[in-house]
């Protein structure tokens, strides 16, 4: 064992195993500011992972959260496009008149749009109900450029008359 003696002559024995010497110390070890300024403590680290992953757990459900918005609002949308079409019975188009002014005024529900577009529905019946629908007329005689043209326009009109043609009950000029 070694012995230290003190300035006031005290002589004591001391184990060498249980103490660092100041080169030593210096040589492999660091001061307790570059130990806070360099490696985090276990606490410090848990503490700033929980910090981590609750920020993370909120980003997905604020991200959750307006993908859900977004979802409602779209269905909200195609709902009420569907009931506008359904009630003014537009078959697979809306008029572009009132698309212009959705698109103008995308806050607007369609009926505000519909109105505000001054959209006039055309009627498909005939529009001089006095005078006869030619349609419904029997022909009894027809040129070929009139068939051609049923053929082109109106295939069902022209079935019937190519029947009635075969039948002899038309007669082809």
């Amino acid at each position: 064992m070694a012995k230290i003696i003190y300035d006031d002559g005290r002589e004591e024995e001391f184990n060498k195993e249980d103490f660092i010497s100041k080169a030593e110390l210096e040589e492999n070890y660091i001061s307790k500011d570059e130990l806070e300024d360099n490696y985090v403590s276990r606490e410090k680290y848990e503490k700033k992972k929980a910090q981590a992953k609750e920020a993370y757990k909120n980003r997905d459900l604020a991200w959750k959260q307006a993908i859900e918005a977004e979802k409602e609002s779209l269905e909200k949308s195609l709902e009420e496009k569907f009931d506008f079409k359904a009630r003014h019975k537009f078959e697979d188009w809306i008029p572009q008149e009132i698309l212009d002014a959705k698109a103008k005024y995308p806050d607007l529900w369609w009926e505000e749009c519909y109105r505000l577009s001054w959209y006039q529905e055309v009627s498909h019946e005939n529009p001089n109900p006095w005078r006869e629908n030619l349609r419904n007329l029997e022909i009894t005689e027809i040129t070929t450029d009139q068939l051609v043209d049923l053929a082109e326009h109106d295939q069902a009109a022209y079935n019937k008359v190519a029947a009635g043609i075969e039948a002899g009950k038309i007669k082809q000029i």
